[in-house]
């Protein structure tokens, strides 16, 4: 869901702005859309985060991909995409660095995804 404009420049402006969450709002954004949103700015904050964004994290590469889940037994649905997003998030966040880590990260995780209500 998309935060409304006001409240996604209100979280853009916060100094203490994790990666991962700068990530999940600007990730759903069309890079036009996020050139609108600097346009509509005039805090340092805001411009210094979307460009951070576009320029370093934007195109990140995944440290796994879906086969990798498949070969861990990972269950096929939407428990895929939210562990995905798990490792993206702390991918950005400087917790995991490597393939082998997320492989990890997923095994000590995955009993608590699949049993989720929403997998």
């Amino acid at each position: 869901r998309v935060p409304t404009l006001p409240a996604l420049l209100l979280s853009l402006d916060d100094p203490a702005l994790p990666i991962s969450t700068l990530d999940a709002l600007l990730r759903p954004l069309p890079i036009p859309l996020m050139l609108i949103v600097l346009a509509l700015s005039d805090h340092p904050r805001v411009w210094e985060h979307v460009k951070a964004y576009l320029q370093h994290w934007h195109g990140l590469p995944p440290l796994i991909t879906g086969e990798d889940l498949r070969r861990l037994g990972v269950p096929r649905g939407p428990v895929y995409r939210r562990m995905m997003q798990a490792v993206r998030a702390a991918q950005l966040d400087g917790l995991l660095t490597s393939h082998d880590e997320a492989l990890d990260f997923v095994r000590r995780h995955l009993d608590e995804f699949t049993a989720s209500p929403e997998a």
